[in-house]
């Protein structure tokens, strides 16, 4: 797992450690980790104004 971490002032989101994870097959556990992250509902902004946006995000398929 990569948890959520803050070191720093600077503030790591898993999805961006391993990106590869989220945006092709999404796993219970990175699920988890959406829905726990801190950014999620910014997150789900950003992904209704993507264009083409796939995998997961803001914990949603």
């Amino acid at each position: 797992m990569y948890p959520i971490s803050i070191e720093d002032g600077v503030w790591t989101a898993p999805c961006t450690q391993n990106p590869d994870r989220w945006t092709t097959t999404a796993d219970e556990g990175a699920k988890a980790l959406c829905r726990a992250c801190p950014r999620r509902w910014q997150c789900a902004k950003e992904a209704c104004v993507t264009p083409g946006a796939e995998g997961l995000w803001a914990g949603i398929v």
